[in-house]
């Protein structure tokens, strides 16, 4: 198994949601890896593993960042099953 450190920002402009571009993927040799990709014009990320630990990543930055939204007072936010759904490319 191998890690990797990094560091990326990636700043969303609410104007421009259009550069933002969402995929998730398959690896072709190893069906039990799969790939979360967000793409701007600026900045990629990829989280990349199985399936459950991939799901739980992408799970707990939608939880994260809704405690610390209510937290600061937001509660008007979307439930997540009546956010759109991502699109592949």
């Amino acid at each position: 198994m191998s890690a990797f450190t990094s560091m990326v920002h990636l700043m969303v402009d609410p104007d421009d949601l259009g550069q933002l571009h969402i995929a998730v993927r398959q690896h072709p040799d190893t069906p039990t890896t799969f790939f979360v990709e967000v793409d701007t014009l600026r900045c990629h990320i990829c989280i990349s593993g199985e399936a459950e630990p991939v799901l739980a990543v992408v799970e707990r930055l939608r939880a994260e960042l809704h405690a610390t939204l209510r937290a600061v007072g937001r509660q008007d936010l979307t439930d997540p099953a009546e956010a759109e759904p991502a699109t592949s490319s």
